[in-house]
């Protein structure tokens, strides 16, 4: 592992448990009263159609180097004027706050993982993992949700998926979304080390 990806991983131990206020703040700066309220979805399916499977991917300012969050209703408004919506977490969170308001979810986790690529190189990529009605574990980014185990093999598909190993994760419960469509934040939990394959 080169000495820039073990400074990143440092660097997000220290940062995740500072996501729930981060991330508070700057959806809570990126809300309107003027926006439409998030949509309503009869399946998960639906939302990643809304979401055109990912293609309309935006970076954070900065060449994604300023990680914002924003706030779902924000979101909406970028897919109901047909715009790009946001990086991975953007889509992540539309998709916690699109479930929960749905009914199709029980349970939901912002989940942000950092990965080594084969050059040694690293990243860090944020999914939606959730419970289903069913009590089903699913993850989801940009296509239709696919059923894991539990949320931490959530990432190690995901990373795999980008020809990558998981280093650690950090998983920040989604406990309810409120009446604005503002998702409220329970508790984090830290996942070092991802058995090698």
């Amino acid at each position: 592992m080169k000495a820039s990806t073990k400074l990143k991983l440092w660097f997000a131990c220290l940062f995740w448990p500072l996501m729930r206020l981060w991330y508070g703040i700057t959806m809570r700066l990126s809300n309107r009263r003027r926006f439409q309220p998030v949509a309503m979805y009869s399946t998960p399916e639906g939302i990643a159609k809304a979401i055109d499977f990912g293609d309309d991917y935006k970076s954070d300012p900065l060449r994604g180097k300023l990680d914002l969050l924003y706030h779902p209703r924000r979101i909406q408004a970028w897919i109901d004027g047909e715009q790009d919506i946001g990086d991975c977490d953007d889509h992540a969170i539309y998709w916690i706050a699109t479930l929960f308001k749905s009914g199709l979810a029980k349970r939901a986790w912002l989940t942000v993982y950092m990965m080594e690529h084969k050059d040694s190189s690293g990243s860090a990529h944020a999914i939606c993992v959730y419970v289903d009605n069913d009590g089903v574990t699913k993850w989801a980014d940009y296509r239709v949700p696919k059923r894991v185990a539990n949320r931490w093999e959530a990432c190690a598909v995901s990373a795999r998926q980008r020809d990558a190993r998981p280093l650690g994760a950090y998983a920040l419960e989604v406990v309810r979304i409120a009446g604005n469509d503002t998702p409220r934040f329970g508790k984090g939990n830290k996942h070092i080390g991802f058995p090698s394959e």
